[in-house]
């Protein structure tokens, strides 16, 4: 069981904010064994960026990615390579990526994103489509930023994966790691 024994929660913080971490609360699971912890790190500097994932910690699995501006490109032991593309869209703190990727069993997904982001919460549904066998996958994800200086963050998150058949898949739980160095890293 993971006991959840307190939430501190500055005075004078909004109601919404309140009621948002405790539904975020509220998507922990029941028993620590339907969680896999999965952590990454991202280091940018000015248009560069540099990234590591944890994909899959029994198995050894990884994600390393390169960035420029809004593209980058990505390996891990299940990707040969992949390209994903970022962008900011016009309704104000939403964003979207999309992405392909080609994997060591010579098959073809494709997946597209939404980021939605207000008052350091974020939410993030995900879809992707493997092209050769016809079968997609969902995710949700919600994540809260702390941003500890204007280059250094910490995202504690959480994202409910389902399957072609809409079951729920285990759980991932993590830490997700910012930092931003060179000319453009005080700047937000």
């Amino acid at each position: 069981m993971l006991p959840i024994r307190s939430i501190v929660i500055e005075r004078g913080e909004s109601k919404v904010k309140r009621i948002i971490v405790s539904a975020f609360l509220l998507l922990l699971p029941i028993s620590a064994s339907s969680v896999d912890f999965l952590n990454d790190i991202s280091v940018t500097y000015g248009a560069f960026s540099i990234g590591y994932a944890q994909e899959d910690v029994a198995k050894g699995h990884d994600e390393i990615s390169l960035g420029y501006n809004e593209w980058s490109v990505f390996h891990s032991n299940e990707a040969k390579i992949g390209i994903e593309y970022e962008f900011e869209l016009p309704a104000g703190d939403l964003s979207a990526a999309v992405f392909l990727e080609h994997s060591d069993a010579d098959e073809n997904t494709m997946g597209a994103s939404l980021s939605r982001e207000f008052a350091q919460i974020s939410l993030q549904p995900e879809v992707t489509w493997n092209i050769d066998t016809s079968e997609h996958t969902f995710e949700f994800g919600a994540g809260y930023t702390w941003e500890m200086s204007d280059t250094f963050s910490v995202t504690p998150n959480i994202t409910i994966p389902f399957d072609n058949d809409w079951d729920r898949d285990e759980m991932i739980a993590g830490l997700s790691v910012s930092i931003k160095l060179g000319p453009d890293s005080g700047s937000k």
